[in-house]
């Protein structure tokens, strides 16, 4: 997450879509990480000197409702929030090699165990297990919370579409790509395909993604 208040903007941080280059590219406007000293933030926040919502340590990937709940109603209303999504069969590629590279992830020696990727995908669908992208932008009662959600797809346009609103120039950095050797659809079988498409419903239909095949 960033937050800027020379633009107004909130950038809410999905996984795996290029979160970290658009963070990179927009940082020198934003305004959360004064210090990375917590005993600094603490004192800075209990003299009023830093608003409490600036506080380092609010997790990278908080989700719109959270973000919402740490902000005063008028800033919140008032400034662009706006995030990015990812074709939901992509992503879980994405997502897969990320957990199998960082060797620091709570479940990446379950990654390295697994047999295969679809036994992943199984593993991905179950109710405990399975994570909207939707649960990012939308709150429980479905109302979208964002200005402005992009895709990844059409990553470069659409972030030059909220500089253009923004006021502000910036470029895109290549940063965290993950690396494949492959089409995405390549990791798939045809039961993989259709356990994404079926318990990833409410992803295919708010942001306009169809089943590959």
């Amino acid at each position: 997450m960033l937050i800027s208040d020379s633009k107004k903007f909130i950038f809410i941080h999905n996984y795996k879509v290029a979160g970290t280059s658009i963070t990179h590219a927009l940082y020198p406007y934003g305004t959360t990480a004064f210090t990375k000293l917590e005993w600094l933030d603490n004192l800075l926040i209990a003299s009023k000197l830093m608003p409490k919502k600036y506080i380092s340590k609010l997790p990278k990937h908080l989700r719109t409702p959270l973000v919402q709940s740490h902000l005063s109603k008028t800033i919140f209303d008032t400034y662009f929030k706006f995030g990015f999504v990812r074709d939901p069969w992509d992503y879980q590629v994405s997502l897969y090699h990320f957990m199998l590279k960082d060797k620091s992830h709570p479940e990446h020696q379950m990654m390295v165990d697994m047999p295969n990727f679809d036994k992943y995908i199984e593993w991905r669908v179950r109710p405990e297990n399975c994570r909207l992208q939707k649960e990012f932008f939308y709150n429980q009662a479905g109302e979208c919370l964002v200005n402005f959600i992009g895709k990844y797809e059409d990553l470069h346009q659409d972030f030059q579409k909220i500089c253009t609103q923004l006021n502000i120039k910036a470029a895109l950095p290549h940063l965290n790509k993950s690396k494949k050797n492959k089409s995405y659809l390549n990791y798939y079988s045809p039961k993989s395909i259709d356990l994404i498409y079926e318990h990833f419903q409410e992803d295919l239909k708010v942001f306009g993604y169809e089943k590959p095949i």
